[in-house]
């Protein structure tokens, strides 16, 4: 049987869920016009993702394109995302 003390903790815990939530949706970054994911320019240039995730992380190395990873919506949660620009 659960005590009392146990569903008041319970209860605790879902506020500071909720509390977090709210937290996490102001903390999105908005996305310069020019940044892409890989996914997003894997679908322009009808790549798969792998494919483009890999030719992204090596043009980086390469220097032919800057790397930064912005905090986005992905789903319920705010992720950090890498996302691609060409320099130039």
């Amino acid at each position: 049987m659960k005590s009392s003390k146990y569903k008041a903790e319970e209860l605790q815990a879902s506020a500071w869920r909720a509390a977090f939530h709210k937290v996490n949706l102001h903390m999105a970054e908005v996305v310069p016009p020019g940044w892409h994911t890989p996914d997003q320019i894997a679908e322009k240039l009808g790549y798969c993702r792998e494919v483009a995730m890999q030719k992204c992380r090596e043009m980086a190395k390469r220097g032919l394109v800057e790397r930064r990873d912005f905090k986005v919506a992905w789903g319920s949660l705010i992720r950090a995302r890498p996302h691609y620009r060409l320099k130039g």
